[in-house]
């Protein structure tokens, strides 16, 4: 494939001809491979995988390793292969060129601090030379074309093409005609191989005269994508003995077709016309930069630009750095006051000796939580880094400066298959209101409706509608503002068990990222399925769930993180597994099921939803942007109507009203002795069940986190060792003994760094209860708060062992108990303080993480706290 383009714009957005964008590649062969590293890491796996990859790197690079270059990584080209940008090779083009060949993941990254037109202008200003001019227009058009995303983003690729000469290859999901036609190509995969290239007037064509039909309202885009659905696709009548079905027989037409000969030719020809030593557009480079370099601007611009934006995020999130500076006020005052008006002789050199070192702790101390933001922000950095925007190196420039600024300022200052069919709850004259700022803005006005049992239901309506506000409100999960109306269910429902006997399905689903899609769902069937099922029945359930989804196959793979192990459909089809696992008993919940899905995908998920409640579950969910499959559009619409009013004038309306007076009376005349039959408690399992349980998926987590475990093993094994042999069989004298009490005092400043790591793992426990957990009442806070307290226990413990072990012997401590024979009496209680010491780091750091709305702030606060008691002795 190739496309070759004749110019390109300056700067200034003029046209300029002489490099123009293009690229080739035939013969491309990828591979994934799975090796022995590539599986779910633990305590032990995880320290001889990294060991064999520094025993790699340190005898050398295979041949394979030297393939994996560029944005392959961890994928295997096959060296027949033939990638080429303007006949540059793609190792040249990393190396030299980066910046102007880019790839934007679907799940992309910013800094959330950030406004939009920041995050634009930084990109914008990183990428022009000191010879281009930044131009304000093309900001707001980028901010603009937001409002309506997907046909925007066809246009603006459209617009960018032909105006600078560029190439744009994009993979759209449920794509409209509008869209669809913004693009000059298209390319067609089948289970990975390519079954179309060429225009995209002519694929519509080519498919056609291979037998297949596209149907009436149905895109382009879906029509294309339905073909490698065996059953969504539709076959002529006259032709479907000769129609292609599988990979290999489409591959096999595609490769004898007249569109596949011309496509070799183009290449070939294309590949004449290139000059082997071109390197593309770099008429803009930067005359101080090297010829060599991918960068536009000069290191000193890229430290200004870090700089600037620096600031700008340190100005808008600042619960970090203003709590540091109550806490170094406040240390510094004590202190202060502490060692206030001490004498000028040499009576005062330790006391002055102890202050200044006490400064310096405190100072380190209070800035442990830069760390954890550095952490949380390198994935960032190495993506800004990839498109060629600064140096790592202006990055960490601009954070010691910012460091070192704030040091100055211190001193200075000094269910399916479930047959049950509940009558589905029913709202009228529904409304909704927050208040913002001096007013009050309705989000819901008038809402009236209802679900009947065994039906899908779907909220539609352009983004920012209210269809995910109405799904909350149903769903009891309004936080804010003020909700009025009518909002009935079956009586036997009204109860404080009402949230768990719900499903709700959301947009962004997230789970435990260690564990299996099957131990997933196992452990929401126990604690939210009803108390009536037994564990046998429990597991027998979600088994008959993964096989309706056709999550079989991965039923042993790890959920991980979005972007991660699963892909898109299957974290989707994992969302709605574990609302089913639960087995509700009223109605599910789904928020925009079909969003971020290619049509054939939406289509088996509206597929399955309809089977789901064929088979008796209630179903609402909100719907955005369906496919032509998916959903028939209405057609005769005068978008420039109040369709408010026209419905409330209209005879449907009135039908709905007469509808919903004798469903009210319906929901209304449930006998007391129904609502006895279902259980009312807040959660479904007992309170030791959820602690067995969820503590027991801690531990995994833990086990299955070794970094976590290794991170505060060496931090304890080098902290003892090395304080321990610092102060090496310190003597019984005056001075030993201040050797010691100084070492004791050395290894209890070990919480600060420890708080970096647990804070951060509870905060991860605590998102995930509050925004998933917590709702549909899995279990309760207290059983959040408890398993990581116990989860800690183990670990805690054996850091205790070993420090003791490290640090008491060779510190000589035991031979103070030589001369009375009081070795055990001596040394077993100066192991409880060391275990008690660790027991108190982990449950203290957890405790300040309950009220904490992040890491960085919550180490400020536990460091500020921690330090008081130092001071104070405890």
């Amino acid at each position: 494939m190739s496309i070759p383009s004749e110019s390109q714009s300056d700067g200034d957005g003029q046209k300029q001809t002489g490099n123009p964008a293009s690229f080739a590649f035939h013969n491309l062969n990828v591979y994934g491979y799975i090796s022995s590293e590539n599986v779910q890491k633990t305590f032990f796996s995880y320290a001889s995988s990294v060991l064999a990859q520094l025993v790699g790197k340190f005898l050398g690079s295979t041949q394979e390793s030297e393939t994996l270059i560029g944005d392959t990584y961890g994928l295997y080209v096959d060296p027949i292969a033939s990638l080429s940008y303007k006949g540059v090779p793609m190792l040249d083009v990393r190396k030299r060129s980066r910046g102007e060949y880019i790839y934007v993941p679907e799940s992309d990254i910013h800094f959330p601090h950030l406004t939009v037109a920041q995050t634009l202008m930084f990109a914008s200003q990183a990428r022009l030379s000191s010879k281009a001019k930044f131009r304000h227009d093309c900001l707001s058009v980028a901010t603009e074309s937001m409002e309506n995303t997907v046909k925007a983003l066809g246009l603006s690729l459209r617009t960018s093409a032909e105006d600078h000469q560029t190439i744009a290859i994009a993979t759209l999901y449920q794509a409209s005609e509008d869209t669809y036609n913004c693009f000059d190509k298209v390319i067609l995969f089948y289970e990975g191989r390519e079954v179309f290239f060429g225009s995209t007037d002519a694929a519509k064509v080519y498919f056609t005269r291979l037998g297949f039909v596209c149907p009436d309202r149905s895109t382009t885009a879906d029509f294309l994508c339905s073909i490698t659905n065996p059953l969504e696709r539709v076959v002529q009548e006259e032709g479907e003995d000769k129609a292609p079905r599988t990979v290999t027989d489409f591959a096999e037409r595609w490769g004898h077709s007249p569109e596949k000969a011309k496509l070799v030719a183009d290449i070939q020809s294309y590949e004449q016309r290139v000059v082997s030593d071109q390197m593309g557009p770099r008429h803009l480079q930067s005359s101080p930069q090297r010829s060599q370099t991918p960068y536009k601007a000069t290191f000193s611009k890229q430290v200004r630009l870090c700089l600037t934006r620096g600031m700008q995020r340190l100005s808008q999130d600042l619960a970090p750095p203003i709590s540091g500076i109550i806490g170094n006020v406040i240390i510094s005052t004590i202190l202060g006051s502490m060692f206030y008006n001490l004498p000028d002789d040499t009576s005062s050199f330790f006391g002055r000796g102890v202050l200044l070192f006490f400064t310096i702790l405190t100072n380190t101390l209070l800035a442990s939580f830069e760390g954890v933001q550095l952490w949380d922000h390198r994935p960032i950095v190495e993506k800004q880094h990839g498109l060629a925007f600064y140096h790592r190196s202006a990055e960490a420039v601009t954070s010691m400066r910012g460091r070192s600024s704030k040091a100055t300022s211190f001193n200075d200052k000094e269910a399916q298959h479930s047959r049950m069919a509940h009558p589905g709850p029913s709202q009228d004259n529904l409304i909704h209101e927050i208040k913002k700022s001096t007013s009050w803005q309705r989000l819901l006005d008038d809402i009236e409706g209802w679900v009947e049992p065994g039906t899908v239901t779907a909220l539609m309506g352009e983004s920012g509608a209210g269809k995910t506000t109405l799904l909350n409100v149903l769903a009891s999960r309004t936080s804010i503002g003020v909700v009025s109306g009518e909002k009935l269910v079956d009586a036997k429902f009204q109860n404080e068990g009402f949230a768990r006997k719900i499903g709700y399905a959301q947009q962004h689903g997230i789970a435990m990222p260690t564990a299996t899609v099957k131990e997933t769902l196992v452990f929401y069937a126990r604690l939210r399925q009803s108390s009536e099922y037994t564990d046998e029945e429990k597991l027998a359930y979600v088994e008959e769930v993964i096989a309706t989804l056709d999550l079989s196959e991965l039923a042993d793979a790890v959920v991980g993180v979005s972007g991660g192990r699963l892909n898109i459909e299957q974290r989707k089809r994992l969302t709605i597994e574990i609302e089913l696992a639960a087995r509700p008993e009223l109605l599910l919940f789904l928020d925009e099921p079909n969003s971020g899905l290619d049509s054939n995908t939406a289509w088996s998920i509206c597929a399955l939803l309809r089977k789901l409640a064929d088979a008796g579950q209630t179903i609402l969910c909100t719907i955005h942007q369906p496919s032509g499959t998916a959903f028939e559009i209405p057609t005769d619409v005068n978008v420039k109507q109040d369709w408010a009013q026209i419905w409330a004038t209209s005879a449907e309306r009135r039908e709905v009203k007469e509808a919903l007076v004798e469903r009210k009376a319906t929901l209304r005349a449930t006998t007391n002795s129904e609502s006895q039959t279902i259980s009312n408690t807040q959660h479904a399992s007992s309170y030791f069940q959820q602690l067995y349980h969820v503590t027991r998926r801690n531990f995994e987590r833990d086990g299955r986190t070794p970094a976590y475990l290794h991170s505060k093993l060496f931090l304890a094994l080098g902290a003892s060792i090395f304080n321990g042999f610092s102060f090496y069989m310190s003597s019984n004298s005056l001075q030993g003994v201040q050797n010691q009490i100084f070492s004791v005092f050395l290894l209890i400043t070990l919480q600060s760094s420890l708080v970096q790591l647990i804070i951060p793992r509870f905060l991860e426990n605590r998102s995930l209860y509050e925004l998933a957990e917590g709702p549909s009442r899995t279990y309760s806070w207290d059983i959040l708060v408890i398993s990581n307290v116990i989860s800690e226990i183990p670990s805690q413990t054996v850091l205790a062992v070993i420090q003791f072990v490290d640090w008491y012997y060779p510190l000589g401590m035991y031979r103070n108990a030589i001369s009375t024979h009081a070795f055990n009496e001596r040394g077993a209680p100066m192991f409880l303080l060391k275990w008690s010491y660790m027991l108190f780091s982990s449950t203290f750091s957890q405790m300040v993480a309950t009220i904490m709305p992040n890491a960085a702030t919550g180490i400020n606060i536990s460091s500020l706290l921690y330090s008081l008691s130092l001071i104070f002795c405890g």
